[in-house]
């Protein structure tokens, strides 16, 4: 790989698309193209032993200027450009691994969510995660990937997949967001949740089925009359036994 390459483009920003490639960080390039020629093994610790955020951000650059730069892809044509043979042959996997992404979400559907962290506005997550919940629902895949749910973005994700299921699956079948309130407080709403494959998600990232439907809802449509009063007795309920079913008019064990 030549070193003109760097030199040229450490010159001038690139406009590719309407995006400027700007070269902010030109040691940062120089180091990953020695990468890539074969002068060095690895990255220096120094680019990725600043904390998850920079090594987040060192790790999306040197992605970008891959693509761009040496590959010269057009942003909206990584989705459909890369693969895993590419990321091989330009050396960007030693680089990924520096993430603080999980490897399984990084890679799944053909590297979907890298594209989404290198340009969010081309490649909405909302749209990564309905895809993949849909191979869900349709049993073309049996799990989400490892750590799908974990953190602020996994709540996010687990919200954006309820809330789909609720609107797509569970429509009609209630009156009122109360009822639906009142639904997720049961032994049939935590079944619900078993057949919607979120079952998990529900158990480790919210303390509660009803918690977790409040929190899928944009603000503007959530009960929050509703929820307290759901989310006492779902409590009463887990506390005390099954008992309180037949007070609050439940079914099942």
């Amino acid at each position: 790989m030549r070193r003109e390459s760097y030199m040229a483009a450490s010159r001038y920003n690139k406009d590719i698309g309407g995006i400027i490639m700007q070269i902010q960080q030109p040691a940062l390039f120089y180091e990953y193209e020695r990468l890539l020629d074969g002068s060095i093994p690895y990255f220096s610790s120094w680019y990725f032993d600043a904390g998850a955020q920079q090594n987040d951000k060192n790790a999306l650059l040197v992605c970008r200027y891959a693509f761009e730069i040496f590959l010269g892809w057009r942003p909206e044509e990584v989705g459909s450009a890369i693969n895993l043979q590419i990321l091989k042959k330009m050396k960007l996997i030693k680089v990924l691994k520096y993430m603080s992404v999980p490897w399984e979400i990084l890679s799944d559907q053909n590297f979907a969510y890298l594209c989404f962290l290198l340009y969010p506005s081309l490649y909405p997550e909302k749209t990564i995660t309905l895809r993949l919940y849909e191979e869900i629902l349709s049993g073309q895949r049996t799990r989400f990937p490892k750590h799908y749910f974990d953190g602020a973005d996994g709540i996010k994700r687990a919200c954006v997949c309820l809330r789909y299921y609720v609107q797509n699956r569970l429509c009609g079948r209630f009156s009122s967001v109360n009822e639906i309130y009142r639904f997720f407080a049961s032994p049939e709403g935590q079944k619900e949740l078993v057949h919607a494959g979120l079952s998990f998600a529900a158990r480790t990232t919210f303390r509660s089925p009803v918690l977790f439907y409040h929190m899928s809802l944009p603000a503007s449509e959530r009960d929050d009359l509703s929820f307290h009063y759901w989310e006492f007795w779902y409590q009463m309920r887990k506390q005390y036994g099954f008992r309180l079913n037949k007070l609050l008019g439940f079914s099942g064990t």
